[in-house]
């Protein structure tokens, strides 16, 4: 696999809300809330944009890359949340709020992967540098401002995180930083699980829904809920096995586990099937991050200077979602 991270760069907003204000909010215990594994989030402010979030962290990720902002080829944009962006166009004002180029060629695409995709969208954007002659310098960003758009920030048993963040690939293949496998699994039997209720055919989006606050992020299906929670596990294990080989490893290789996840016993079960001792879990303090889960861990790993250069990292990303990824990366 013949892919690399030029630079990656995760940021939050200021304002946090600590596991029992969320639980207030959502009107749930504190001890039910706190079986998630969250302490706390971090929540944006009233008013945020989306896409301003964005063009930040892009703005971040070029300049520890020492990339210019028209040097950009590619902006592939995770819509995951809904804020200030209608008809799949958060890219092309991304694009615009960054600085890049509006008069030359540019591809700008919006990719709809739940809330964990974000390995198979890397690997969609490493495949299009090696394979499009025009793209040199990719771009990925993802963008969560749930304040207006979520079940007061409930889903299933878990809080969901705001934050934004960004990856810059290009094709220069560096030895460093470099993808050696991505292992992608789908749940789709259980794919009512999770998602934005109305705005199809069979649930018009009306008045009443958006005066309402019916437009919400949320369970869509309880017994699709229930086949994730009993499956992401044993999936997740099998996912990570197969990247592995796919990367030419075993877990002997492996250093760090990192992993983006949705609830602390989840996470727990699947990393200690793997026996690798140094974790990396944002769920504490960042609650749950969705498609910016995979790009916070990476981050983590990546920006880290007291993790040695040579180091490998099986990352797993499981969600409320059908996707289930991993991840193989030496630094």
């Amino acid at each position: 696999m013949n892919i690399s991270i030029e630079s990656i760069i995760a940021i939050y907003p200021d304002r946090t809300l600590s596991i029992r204000e969320l639980a207030e909010n959502a009107e749930v215990s504190v001890i039910d809330a706190e079986a998630s594994g969250i302490s706390r989030l971090h929540a944006a402010s009233v008013g945020t944009l989306t896409t301003d979030l964005a063009a930040d962290a892009v703005k971040i990720a070029l300049s520890k890359a020492k990339i210019d902002s028209k040097s950009v080829d590619q902006l592939a944009f995770i819509s995951e949340c809904i804020g200030d962006y209608l008809y799949m166009d958060a890219s092309k004002t991304v694009i615009k709020k960054m600085g890049g180029r509006d008069d030359n060629l540019i591809y700008s695409s919006d990719y709809f992967r739940g809330n964990s995709g974000t390995l198979g969208i890397i690997e969609i954007v490493g495949n299009q540098l090696t394979a499009n002659p025009n793209i040199r310098c990719s771009v990925i960003s993802t963008s969560l401002v749930w304040e207006s758009h979520s079940n007061k920030r409930r889903l299933g048993d878990t809080f969901l995180g705001d934050g934004a963040g960004a990856i810059v690939m290009s094709d220069h293949l560096s030895e460093k930083n470099r993808i050696l496998s991505i292992s992608v699994k789908s749940l789709s039997r259980y794919s009512l699980v999770s998602g934005f209720k109305y705005g199809g055919t069979l649930y018009d989006f009306t008045a009443d829904v958006v005066h309402n606050n019916k437009f919400v992020y949320s369970i869509l299906d309880q017994e699709c809920y229930k086949g994730v929670m009993e499956n992401v596990i044993s999936v997740a294990v099998e996912v990570g096995k197969e990247a592995l080989e796919k990367a030419g490893c075993t877990v002997e290789d492996i250093s760090y586990i990192g992993i983006s996840g949705f609830n602390k016993t989840v996470n727990k079960d699947i990393v200690s099937k793997f026996g690798v001792k140094e974790i990396i879990d944002p769920l504490n303090d960042k609650g749950f991050l969705g498609s910016l889960g995979a790009i916070e861990v990476l981050s983590q790993f990546i920006n880290d200077d007291n993790i040695k250069y040579g180091k490998k990292m099986l990352l797993f990303t499981v969600g409320i979602d059908v996707n289930v990824e991993a991840l193989v990366i030496q630094k």
